[in-house]
């Protein structure tokens, strides 16, 4: 695509550098996800009063946040397919 519009791979530099952070974003989140509920099975978190309530609240948090990223890496390919040089 790029070849034929004649633009070089330069055009998609800082979308290539943002995708790629997306990605991490994305990698870090399942790590917190995974960590939030092993700490929600876990016996000492369990006997902490309103813990449960507190690690779901940020669960969701995270999950909304990854739905955000996920949006904005979607954006970002339907940029460079609707590419036009």
């Amino acid at each position: 695509m790029v070849d034929s519009k004649g633009g070089g791979a330069s055009c998609f530099l800082r979308t290539k550098e943002q995708m790629l952070l997306s990605i991490k974003e994305q990698i870090a989140l399942i790590v917190a996800a995974v960590v939030l509920f092993s700490l929600k099975g876990s016996v000492h978190v369990t006997a902490i009063e309103n813990a449960e309530l507190l690690l779901n609240v940020v669960s969701i948090g995270v999950f909304a946040y990854s739905l955000l990223v996920l949006y904005d890496t979607a954006k970002s390919v339907l940029i460079i397919i609707d590419f036009d040089g």
